[in-house]
């Protein structure tokens, strides 16, 4: 994405995907979005802030600094209140990012289609590519990757149609990384391996913690997809360690314990797992979607009985 032009945008320029065509098409790893959590970057936040009143904009910094304090229930509440006082598409970007990070990915899709309706209409191509590559996010997380994708070129016209020579380095970091896991869901890992790569050199130099640790987590991903287990043992430790110990990236760590869980699996590890999961259990609290708080709990109880059938004499019955 790229900074933007405020005049020369029509409305039509971007429009939804097809989901008529594009529902009917299954993704190609098919038990992938089951068994493994993909670190999202998401567009910028703050990036939206045009036409905000005073008042909304200081509920957007009250609910990030809600956020970092670990105070979820009162983030909340703030971007509500700031997206009914938002005309543009700022505040429902900011919420629609919250939603993501808390796994609540088909909530967050209504927003996100409505910010970028409001993007639309203020003529704001910038503003179009933030929420298309949001709704790519989205998409990504409920598990349709088809449509990630689609929203992701969408972006990608969008940020081209500002007339700007390059991308902010940011927002090239974060496309980079949501190419990086379409091409990873879609199985083709050699291309995945070069954007991830190259996200990863990008976020170096920007200096940004929370994007690098979500660079390690993909890394770990990837290893584990095509068999080298210990490498991607290593490399979700360090994305662990890293957003366990940065402010608002908690269910980054937690995906990276699911991640890290998933991995001990296929080694046999189930105790280890089983332990992964508990923790991953006790973070995620009640901060988590209810569909993330379920799959957690599957998995733990799927342990817990591997276990327990693997311990188990046969000769005693």
């Amino acid at each position: 994405m790229a900074r933007p032009r405020m005049s020369g945008f029509s409305q039509t320029d971007v429009s939804a995907p097809s989901t008529d065509s594009l529902s009917k098409t299954r993704p190609a790893n098919g038990r992938f979005r089951e068994r493994y959590i993909l670190s999202e970057t998401t567009a910028l936040q703050g990036a939206l802030n045009q036409g905000l009143s005073a008042l909304a904009a200081r509920l957007l910094n009250e609910a990030h600094g809600a956020i970092h304090a670990g105070q979820l229930v009162q983030a909340r509440s703030l971007f509500v209140r700031a997206v009914e006082l938002d005309r543009g598409a700022g505040a429902r970007n900011a919420y629609g990012c919250f939603l993501l990070d808390r796994g609540s990915h088909r909530e967050a899709v209504d927003l996100l289609q409505v910010a970028l309706c409001r993007a639309q209409r203020d003529g704001d191509p910038r503003a179009v590519a933030i929420a298309a590559s949001n709704l790519a996010c989205a998409y990504r997380g409920i598990g349709v990757p088809a449509l990630a994708m689609a929203w992701q070129q969408q972006a990608l016209k969008a940020a081209h149609s500002t007339g700007e020579p390059a991308p902010a380095e940011a927002d090239f970091a974060a496309d980079l990384h949501n190419r990086a896991n379409d091409a990873l869901i879609q199985g083709d890992y050699e291309l995945a391996r070069t954007l991830f790569c190259l996200d990863g050199s990008t976020s170096q130099a920007n200096g940004d913690e929370c994007t690098r640790a979500d660079n390690r987590g993909s890394l770990g991903v990837l290893a584990g997809l095509c068999g080298d287990l210990s490498e991607a043992v290593r490399c979700l430790r360090q994305a662990y360690r890293k957003h366990r110990d940065l402010p608002g990236c908690e269910m980054q760590a937690v995906g990276d314990l699911l991640n890290l869980a998933e991995i001990r699996r296929l080694e046999g590890s189930w105790r280890t797992a089983e332990r992964l999961l508990k923790l991953a259990m006790r973070r995620l609290g009640k901060q988590g979607d209810a569909g993330i708080v379920q799959q957690v709990r599957t998995r733990l109880a799927e342990a817990r009985q591997t276990r327990s059938v693997l311990g188990h004499d046969p000769q005693r019955n």
